[in-house]
């Protein structure tokens, strides 16, 4: 079986294109995935150090620099806004999970012993983390000045994948099968591509220039907008006494009180302005997309061996 699922591809089909031919040449990418993730952490901290001038420290060093610039975060935890575009970046690096944990392809090339294969993989990850870092730092500030910057740095990735794509001799077949292996990245960076400009006008039409709207937000919320919120009024919910129904009376009442209870077990019930956690959604969304990607392998192998 070929060393990744790029090679295999180029194998199969170039074998099916050229059935009088007996040795392959992979289809090996011009540009090197080591050295692009490695050139990438240029504009990575480029882009998160101007990202971090716009905020400002709130405790340590005020005086210098007038406290810039501040400590980013990726995202607020709890936040449930935004959720499809924090799914889509978590998603733009789930082909790199893959490749870490299924092809042990790590950022750097790594000929060492086994042993150290998982401390690779997790320095691996803290470089993969500084690079996609910009996509989700933009999402979190919410300003126009983050939102332009990282629509041109998730173009960039963007571009690069649709290079890939086509830079290689294929069969129509072999290269509908690579754009499937490749769908998930494809639409996550595509739609990234797309709504980060969208918002980046939005925000510009709000004079959200600079300053995050979401921090604004936060500091102009009263009391009773906490209180008449989905958390506030599950948390109001948690300390009233609950009223205590009397049980229902005669067969007919306890019979259609019981089928009730089991349909509501298995009937899904949507509660009025509960939203599920960004990050959640994202976790999920990576992790199926990781299946897609095995599964997509596991699909090839079949059909290599058929062949």
């Amino acid at each position: 079986m070929a060393e990744t699922l790029f090679d295999g591809i180029s194998l199969l089909f170039q074998k099916s294109a050229y059935s009088n031919v007996t040795s392959f040449e992979p289809c090996r990418s011009s540009i090197d995935h080591y050295k692009f993730y490695q050139f990438s952490l240029i504009p990575a901290v480029i882009l998160t150090l101007l990202m971090a001038a716009t905020t400002t420290r709130k405790h340590k060093l005020l005086k210098i620099l007038r406290g810039r610039p501040g400590l980013l975060f990726p995202m607020d935890t709890l936040t449930r806004s935004s959720r499809l575009s924090y799914a889509c970046a978590f998603g733009a690096t789930a082909f790199v999970v893959y490749q870490i944990s299924i092809e042990h392809t790590f950022a750097f090339d790594y000929k060492g012993p086994q042993a150290a294969i998982t401390l690779m993989a997790i320095f691996s990850m803290i470089i993969y983390g500084i690079v996609f870092f910009p996509v989700f730092a933009c999402l979190a500030l919410g300003s126009a000045f983050s939102f332009g910057l990282g629509a041109v740095y998730v173009w960039m990735f963007f571009i690069v994948n649709l290079y890939r794509l086509s830079e290689c001799t294929f069969t129509l077949t072999g290269r509908a099968v690579l754009f499937v292996r490749m769908l998930p990245t494809l639409f996550c960076l595509c739609y990234l591509s797309i709504m980060l400009p969208i918002r980046f006008v939005r925000a510009i039409g709000n004079k959200d220039y600079f300053r995050s709207p979401i921090l604004k937000k936060r500091r102009s919320e009263t009391l009773d907008d906490i209180k008449n919120s989905y958390q506030g009024r599950h948390v109001r919910k948690l300390l009233t006494k609950p009223v205590v129904q009397a049980p229902p009376e005669g067969f007919a009442n306890k019979a259609k009180a019981f089928f009730m209870s089991q349909v509501h077990k298995l009937v899904y019930r949507r509660e009025e302005g509960f939203r599920y956690s960004s990050r959640l959604l994202a976790v999920m969304f990576v992790a199926a997309c990781v299946v897609y990607v095995v599964s997509i392998r596991e699909l090839f192998y079949i059909l290599h061996q058929e062949n």
